[in-house]
């Protein structure tokens, strides 16, 4: 909904959208590890909470490739 505001909107959306992506990113390229560790469902959320913002940075880089549209499709 705050997508309507006119000058905030889209800026705010589009960041928050690349925060979402790159947790999800970092989320599935951590997968292999984080079952290497045989870490429970809730093991893996606290880890994630608690890192949030370094996995956020690590999968910044391939969700904004991911958001070329010429070089998002391969990926």
């Amino acid at each position: 909904m705050i997508g309507f505001v006119p000058v905030a909107g889209p800026i705010y959306s589009t960041v928050q959208q690349l925060w979402g992506t790159s947790l999800a990113v970092a989320m599935d390229a951590l997968e292999p590890w984080l079952d290497a560790r045989r870490l429970s469902p809730a093991d893996r959320a606290i880890f994630c909470a608690a890192h949030e913002a370094v996995l956020a940075g690590f999968g910044a880089p391939f969700a904004l490739l991911a958001m070329v549209p010429v070089i998002g499709g391969p990926l």
